[in-house]
């Protein structure tokens, strides 16, 4: 199953995973702003220190789905290639529900 890494399925993949991404920025900055505890024990760090932290975390998250699928792409797994952005988003679109939950 060869193709190129940027081809439109992997293109509509990392664009809805960055949609998801930004909401989940965004909900998250907002909650914390607004005296919200960050629950995810590997974002902690980074989202309690202040804007410039959780940018770093979810860019971040974002390159390395990327980079991650890109490494799968080239070592020939295509089936993973494509399966790690759709888990990647629904990871991110559970922080999405928790935090519109819990605001």
């Amino acid at each position: 199953m060869k193709h190129n890494f940027w081809d439109v399925s992997n293109k509509v993949l990392f664009a809805s995973h960055a949609a998801l991404e930004a909401v989940d920025f965004g909900i998250t900055h907002r909650n914390l702003s607004q005296g919200g505890r960050e629950m995810d024990s590997m974002a902690k760090a980074l989202c309690e220190s202040g804007t410039p932290g959780q940018l770093v975390f979810f860019g971040g998250r974002m390159a390395g789905v990327i980079a991650i699928s890109y490494l799968l792409h080239k070592t020939g797994h295509h089936k993973l290639e494509r399966a790690f952005p759709i888990y990647a988003s629904g990871d991110s679109a559970y922080g999405v529900a928790y935090s519109f939950a819990h605001r």
